[in-house]
């Protein structure tokens, strides 16, 4: 795929929900049956089981975007909890040595970029968020044996200058 087309899902993801007004991931109501968001959403870019005969629906904007949706519903299917994930408050929940790179998936989505690290050879997961009005990335360093996370860190994003020609 084109670079230029790679974020072509989440820019019309992005315009679909600001157009769609309350028909966003947050503005759904506690209780919705899943069957009208998901008429109302479209499809989700990941679907999780959880505990107890839930499932999570995540409407992710990664690589481009800074949002991530994550929609819980009960065994019955109604929901019961909505927040985007990509906010430092959820990154308190990431436990190094015991989370591995399927809960990563399931709070956050797949991340925007990974990499390696250069001398180490350590796997980089990475995510894009805002926070305060500053584009940053949530960066999650994994074990290259076990999958476990090893640690994780934030930074600012560099984006060029757009005044610089």
């Amino acid at each position: 795929m084109k670079p230029a087309a790679r974020g072509l899902p989440a820019l019309v993801l992005s315009l679909s929900l600001v157009l769609a007004g309350c028909a966003t991931p947050l503005g759904q109501p506690l209780g919705r049956p899943l069957a009208q968001v998901t008429a109302e959403l479209g499809a989700p870019t990941a679907r999780y089981s959880l505990p107890g005969g839930g499932v999570r629906l995540q409407y992710s904007q990664q690589p481009e975007g800074r949002h991530v949706y994550n929609l819980d519903f009960d065994a019955a299917g109604h929901l019961l909890r909505r927040e985007d994930a990509m906010q430092p408050r959820a990154f308190e929940a990431i436990e190094p040595g015991r989370w591995r790179r399927a809960d990563l998936e399931q709070a956050f989505g797949p991340p925007a970029m990974s990499w390696r690290v250069a001398r180490s050879g350590e796997p980089v997961w990475s995510w894009r968020y805002q926070e305060a009005g500053f584009w940053r990335w949530l960066h999650v360093s994994l074990d290259p044996q076990t999958g476990t996370v090893r640690d994780w860190s934030t930074a600012d994003e560099e984006l060029p200058d757009s005044a610089t020609p």
